[in-house]
C-alpha cells in the first residue's frame, strides 16, 4: 500500500509538473518569438544594405540615408547585416527584446552585424 501511494503522489507531481512545463514554453514545441531592431547609425548614406532576418531566405538590397533602422519578429535563427559605402562614423547594432546584443565598427568602407538569435540565451 505504502509503494503504491508513493508511486501516485510521484505520479501527480509528474503530471502537473509537465503540464506546468507545456503551457509555459510547450517544451520547445512552440519557439519563443523575439522583436529584433537593427540600426546604423552615423551621418551621410549607405550605397547598399542587404539585411537578412531569422528563417528569411536571402536578402533584399537597399540604399538610405543615416541613420536608419528596421525591426522585424521573427523566431530563432540566424541575422546577417552588410553595408557598403558606409562613412567611417557609422556603426550597427542588433537588440533583441530590446537588449544590445551586437554592436559592430566601420572597416575599409563596410559594416557587418551578425548574431545567431537562439531560445537558450536570448528567451526572458
Amino acid at each position: 500500500m505504502r509503494i503504491w501511494v508513493s508511486t501516485a503522489i510521484t505520479t501527480v507531481v509528474v503530471v502537473l509538473f509537465g503540464a506546468a512545463s507545456f503551457a509555459t514554453d510547450g517544451f520547445g514545441m512552440f519557439p519563443h518569438e523575439y522583436d529584433l531592431r537593427t540600426e546604423i547609425t552615423g551621418t551621410g548614406k549607405a550605397a547598399r544594405i542587404d539585411l537578412t532576418w531569422p528563417g528569411q531566405v536571402g536578402s533584399k538590397p537597399s540604399s538610405g540615408d543615416l541613420p536608419w533602422s528596421a525591426r522585424a519578429r521573427t523566431g530563432f535563427g540566424f541575422f546577417t547585416l552588410l553595408a557598403t559605402g558606409v562613412p567611417e562614423d557609422a556603426t550597427c547594432r542588433l537588440l533583441v527584446d530590446g537588449r544590445e546584443v551586437v554592436r559592430s565598427t566601420v572597416r575599409g568602407g563596410e559594416l557587418s552585424c551578425e548574431y545567431s538569435v537562439q531560445d537558450e540565451k536570448d528567451a526572458r
